[in-house]
């Protein structure tokens, strides 16, 4: 897990290894006010689970994905 800020809230960032070569589009979902993005990459599954928008959620995948191989 780590743990990111944006303007004052924290993002909670879950990684560990995908399914066998399981791929999921970037999907995201709200339920109880919070939203959640999770997607798959390099053989790793992400989960970012955050009290900000989708769109924030978004921009730090897309950031995340700049440093991924």
């Amino acid at each position: 897990a780590v743990v990111y800020r944006h303007r004052g809230r924290v993002i909670n960032l879950f990684v560990w290894r995908a399914h066998d070569g399981e791929r999921i589009a970037p999907t995201s979902l709200s339920q109880d006010g919070l939203n959640v993005l999770y997607w798959t990459r390099g053989g790793d599954e992400f989960w970012a689970v955050p009290d900000v928008d989708v769109a924030a959620l978004d921009r730090l995948r897309t950031l995340i994905g700049r440093d991924a191989s």
